[in-house]
């Protein structure tokens, strides 16, 4: 019986072993050779990814002579560089330049609400001032109509009192003509 849960166990672990997945890295080294051959004994090894400044390339060969930043040269397999950074450089770059981008997406977003809210405010503003203007346009046609009416009737007193006081002219021209004796006529 310990024999049979014993193979059980071992099935089970040996199965989920199986199961399991993995990948083939991406870091791989090339090698620096001193000259254009394999012949030549390798001076140094270099990483996927590394920068390198193309001198010369031996199409005989397959080699291509290049420089390290620290200025080091020696020669590489040419079908082992290429012109473009791995992709996991690219990776990375697309990484970094996705977090700036979302970063200025949140910041755009960010301004796009604060001006939305401008906006709400200043049509909460504007609507405020536009009931402001109509109540104070009413109150200057109210204003201009009792301008006109006080104005029609001041010239209505005017005319009144105009014709009273010429009325009270006549009047008292009558009666002093009547007052007055007559007036003797020469007969030169």
């Amino acid at each position: 019986m310990k024999n049979w849960i014993l193979v059980l166990a071992l099935t089970l672990s040996s199965s989920a072993w199986a199961a399991q997945e993995v990948y083939v890295s991406d870091e791989l080294s090339i090698f620096v050779r001193s000259g254009p051959t394999r012949e030549y004994r390798i001076i140094n090894a270099l990483k996927s990814g590394t920068k390198l400044k193309l001198i010369d390339q031996n199409k005989e060969t397959g080699y291509s002579k290049v420089a390290t930043d620290t200025g080091k040269t020696g020669w590489v397999l040419t079908k082992e560089i290429q012109a473009e950074p791995v992709a996991r450089m690219l990776l990375s770059n697309a990484r970094g330049d996705k977090k700036k981008m979302e970063e200025q997406r949140e910041e755009t977003l960010s301004k796009l609400r604060n001006a939305l809210n401008r906006i709400d405010e200043l049509q909460a503003n504007n609507t405020k001032l536009n009931s402001e203007v109509i109540k104070l346009e009413r109150e200057l046609n109210s204003v201009t109509t009792q301008n006109m009416q006080l104005k029609s009737r001041s010239n209505k007193d005017l005319f009144i009192l105009g014709a009273g006081l010429m009325f009270i002219g006549v009047v008292v021209g009558a009666i002093v003509r009547r007052a007055k004796p007559p007036r003797r006529r020469d007969a030169w």
